[in-house]
């Protein structure tokens, strides 16, 4: 996340212009999100293996990754 140039830049209550690196990076892994204009998936991985591999970086255990990937997964026919 790029630094501001000048004046504050305010996201749930945080000046992120003052967070030290480590605090932005945390805010970013947890609060942002990208999407991209191609999916980006990685072809060897099932669609919950996808899923799963955005957890890992934030530490989520394996347990917990494969949980979330199955349970919140939206309702559809697709099979994962």
């Amino acid at each position: 996340m790029d630094r501001p140039t000048s004046g504050p830049v305010l996201f749930d209550g945080l000046a992120l212009g003052a967070l030290p690196e480590s605090r932005l990076m945390d805010v970013r892994g947890r609060s942002f999100g990208f999407v991209f204009q191609s999916y980006n998936l990685m072809p060897t991985l099932t669609a919950a293996e996808n899923v799963e591999a955005a957890l890992v970086p934030l530490g989520v255990p394996s347990v917990q990754r494969r949980s979330r990937a199955l349970t919140r997964w939206p309702r559809s026919s697709w099979r994962i």
